[in-house]
C-alpha cells in the first residue's frame, strides 16, 4: 500500500467501507481492513463523500448556475446563426442527401455513409419533422453543443472525486473550475464551425458521446455504478459511429485510468480487464471501412491515404506546424476563416516546422514534469494532443487545416484554461474577475464570427479577403454567384480561381455548363473536355457531355458512353451522385430504340433511392410524358446537377 493510498483511505475512512476502499484502489479487503484496525479506525456505510458527491452533482446550484449560464450565453451568442445558409459540403451531405429523406429506410443512411451512420441519422430525424428547415437543423446542432459543455462539466467534476486528486489544493474549487471550464468550451469562437456549419454536426455529436463516455466511466470508477459503465460502453459505441476521430476514445480512457487511480501498473491485469470492453472497440472504425472496401494493399493504402497529393512524412510535419496554429487560435482567436491556403511543409529543418516541434515538445514535457502535483493540468495537455491525433497525423486529408477540428481537443484547452488561471490567480474572486470578461470576450468573438456564415457570399468573400492567395475562395464564391444566376460575375471569379491554380476541373465545368445555357454549345464543349483533362478522374465533366449530346445533339450512342464514363468516375458509386447518369443513360436508350436496356435504368433508380426519377421514366417509356420535359429547371451550380439544358 503507497502513502497515497494509506492518506486516501484515512481521510474517508468515516464515508466508504473497506470493501469500497479494497474496488476503489485495486487492493485486497483484507488489506485495508488489517490496516484500518492497526489505526483503531472503523469504518462505515458510505455518507457523503466522492461517490455521493459524483451523483448528487447534477443538482448542486453550482451546477444548475452553469446550466442556466450556458443556455443564456449559448443562445445569445449563436442568435445570429438560426438562419444561416447551407455552406460547402452541406450540400452533397444534406441538400441532395436522398439517403436522409426517408426515415425508415435506415439501410440507406447506413449504406451512405457507414462509419457516421448516427450523424446522418440525426439528420434525418431532422428531415423528417422538418424537412431542410435551417432554423431547426441550427437548433439541433447549438442543443448539441450545448449538452457537450455541459458533459464537460460533469467530466471535469467527476475527476476532481478520484484519488489521483485528493491532495490538490483546487479539489475545493472543483465547481467552480467545472463551470468555468463548461462556458469557456460553449463560448469560445472556435467552436463556430463545428456548431454553424451544418454537417460539422458530425464533429460536434462525437465530441458529445466521447467526452459523455468518459465522464460516465469515471462515475462508474468512483461508485462502482453498473449502469455507469453500462452508459459509458453505449456511448463509447455511438462515437465511433458518429465520426473516426472517436478512434482515440479507447486510448484516452486508459490514459484517465492511469493519470487519476494510483498504481496503476502496479495493477496492470486488473486494470485492463476494466478496460477490455472499450480496447475491443479500437476495431470498430478500422473494420467498418475493412468490410466495406476489403483488406487488400491498395484498400488498406486508400483509406489512410484521403489524398495522394500529399505524402504521409509531408503531411506530418505541416500538421506540425498546423497544431502551432491550432494553439494560437486557442489563445488568440482571430482571423479565423474557412480556407487557409496553408503552406505543405517538406522538411523538418524548415525554421517555422522545428519551431513548432520544439514547442510541442515542451508542451509535453511541461505536462510530465508537472505531473505529480498537477495530474489535472498534465491531463489537459495530454487530452489535446491524443484527440487531435487521428487528423493530424500520418493520414493525408486533404484539406490540412480546419477549425472544427478543434471542437474535440477544445475539452483539453478548457481544462488547461481554468485550471492554469485557477493556479495563477489563487483566489477565486481574482479567477473570476478575469474568467467572467473572458467568456464575455469569446461571446462577442463567437456572434461576430457568426455574420461571416450568413450565406455563401459573406463566408467566401471573408475567406478570399483572408486568404488571397489560395483559391478555393474564389472558386466557391463563382459557386455562390452562379447559384444567384448572376452568371457573369461568377464568370468572373471561376476565371480568377483558374488564374491561381489551372487544375481546377469543376471550374471548366461550371463555365462549360454556363456556355450551353448561353447556346455556344461548342465552347461548352471545349471547357467540358479542358475539365476532363484537368482531372481524368473528374465525372462531373463526362456527365455533362452526356448531356449535351443527348439534348442537343440527339447522339444517343455518344451520350450513353459519357454518362458510362460517368457512373465508373464517381467517386461515391451508387450512393450520391450518378442519379443523373443513370437517367439519362434509360432515356437515350429509349430514343435509341432499346427499351429493355431503358428498363433496367429504372429498377437501378430504384435501387439507389431516386423513385421520383424511376417513376418519371417509367411514364416515358409509356408514352405518358415528353422524353424532353426538365428533370429540375432549377439545378445548383458546381457539380454534377449543373447543367439542365432540356
Amino acid at each position: 500500500m503507497t502513502p497515497e493510498e494509506r492518506k486516501y483511505i484515512l481521510e474517508n475512512a468515516k464515508k466508504l467501507t473497506a470493501k469500497q476502499f479494497a474496488e476503489r484502489l485495486h487492493l485486497k479487503e483484507r488489506t485495508v481492513a488489517r490496516f484500518l484496525e492497526r489505526r483503531q479506525i472503523q469504518s462505515s456505510p458510505p455518507q457523503p463523500g466522492p461517490s455521493q458527491d459524483s451523483r448528487s452533482s447534477l443538482l448542486s446550484p453550482f451546477f444548475l448556475l452553469t446550466c442556466l449560464a450556458a443556455f443564456g450565453i449559448g443562445f445569445l451568442s449563436y442568435s445570429n446563426s438560426f438562419q444561416a445558409s447551407f455552406h460547402f459540403d452541406d450540400d452533397r451531405s444534406i441538400l441532395h442527401n436522398y439517403a436522409i429523406r426517408n426515415l425508415s429506410d435506415l439501410k440507406s443512411i447506413w449504406m451512405f455513409s457507414r462509419s457516421r451512420f448516427l450523424t446522418y441519422l440525426s439528420l434525418a430525424l431532422n428531415y423528417h419533422f422538418t424537412g431542410l428547415d435551417l432554423f431547426s437543423l441550427h437548433l439541433t446542432n447549438l442543443l448539441i453543443h450545448l449538452l457537450t459543455s455541459l458533459a464537460v462539466y460533469r467530466l471535469i467534476h467527476l475527476t476532481f472525486q478520484t484519488p489521483g486528486l485528493q491532495d490538490n489544493p483546487l479539489k475545493k474549487h472543483s465547481p467552480a473550475l467545472a463551470c468555468a471550464a463548461s462556458l469557456i468550451f460553449l463560448a469560445h469562437p472556435i467552436q463556430t464551425q463545428a456548431v454553424t456549419y451544418i454537417i460539422q454536426r458530425t464533429a460536434s455529436l462525437a465530441g458529445l458521446f466521447y467526452i459523455s463516455s468518459v465522464a460516465c466511466y469515471a462515475q462508474a470508477r468512483l461508485t462502482q455504478g453498473r449502469l455507469a459503465y453500462l452508459a459509458s460502453i453505449l456511448s463509447a459505441v455511438a462515437a465511433m459511429f458518429t465520426k473516426e476521430i472517436s478512434f482515440t476514445l479507447p486510448l484516452m480512457l486508459v490514459i484517465y485510468e492511469a493519470v487519476f487511480f494510483p498504481n496503476f501498473f502496479k495493477e496492470l491485469s486488473r486494470r485492463i480487464a476494466k478496460l477490455l470492453p472499450f480496447l475491443g472497440l479500437l476495431a470498430v472504425v478500422p473494420g467498418i471501412f475493412i468490410f466495406q472496401y476489403g483488406l487488400d494493399s491498395d484498400s488498406v493504402a486508400a483509406l489512410t491515404q484521403e489524398t495522394k497529393a500529399i505524402s504521409r512524412g509531408h503531411y506530418l510535419l505541416t500538421q506540425i506546424n498546423v497544431i502551432r496554429t491550432y494553439l494560437r487560435l486557442l489563445v488568440l482567436p482571430v482571423k479565423q476563416h474557412l480556407d487557409y491556403a496553408y503552406p505543405i511543409s517538406r522538411n523538418l529543418f524548415e525554421p517555422k516546422t522545428l519551431l513548432s516541434l520544439l514547442l510541442h515538445l515542451g508542451w509535453i514535457g511541461f505536462a510530465v514534469k508537472i505531473f505529480k502535483r498537477h495530474r489535472f493540468l498534465s491531463f489537459g495537455i495530454f487530452w489535446f494532443f491524443a484527440a487531435l491525433s487521428v487528423e493530424s497525423s500520418i493520414i493525408p486529408i486533404r484539406d490540412v487545416i480546419f477549425e472544427h477540428r478543434l471542437y474535440l481537443p477544445m475539452a483539453g484547452f478548457s481544462m488547461i484554461f481554468s485550471y492554469g488561471f485557477y493556479a495563477l490567480a489563487r483566489d477565486s474572486k481574482k479567477f473570476w474577475a478575469i474568467l467572467i470578461p473572458a467568456i464575455f470576450v469569446f461571446s462577442f468573438l463567437t456572434y461576430n464570427r457568426n455574420r461571416a456564415w450568413k450565406d455563401e457570399i459573406s463566408l467566401w468573400t471573408d475567406s478570399m479577403k483572408k486568404s488571397p492567395a489560395g483559391e478555393r475562395p474564389y472558386h466557391n464564391l463563382a459557386i455562390a454567384y452562379h447559384q444567384k444566376g448572376e452568371e457573369d460575375k461568377a464568370l468572373e471569379y471561376y476565371e480568377k480561381a483558374l488564374a491561381l491554380n489551372p487544375k481546377i476541373s469543376k471550374a471548366y465545368n461550371a463555365i462549360g455548363a454556363i456556355l450551353a445555357r448561353r447556346k455556344q454549345t461548342q465552347k461548352a464543349i471545349e471547357y467540358f473536355e479542358k475539365s476532363i483533362q484537368a482531372d481524368p478522374d473528374a465525372f462531373e465533366g463526362y456527365a455533362n457531355l452526356g448531356t449535351l449530346y443527348l439534348f442537343l445533339h440527339h447522339n444517343y450512342e455518344s451520350a450513353i458512353k459519357n454518362h458510362t464514363l460517368a457512373i465508373q468516375k464517381d467517386p461515391d458509386g451508387l450512393k450520391r451522385n450518378s442519379w443523373k447518369s443513370f437517367y439519362e443513360i434509360g432515356l437515350a436508350q429509349f430514343l435509341s430504340g432499346n427499351k429493355e436496356k431503358a428498363e433496367e435504368s429504372v429498377e437501378t433508380l430504384k435501387r439507389i433511392g431516386r423513385k421520383d426519377l424511376a417513376e418519371k421514366l417509367e411514364r416515358i417509356l409509356k408514352g405518358e410524358e415528353d422524353p424532353f420535359s426538365p428533370v429540375n429547371p432549377k439545378m445548383p451550380a458546381g457539380g454534377i446537377e449543373v447543367m439542365n439544358v432540356q
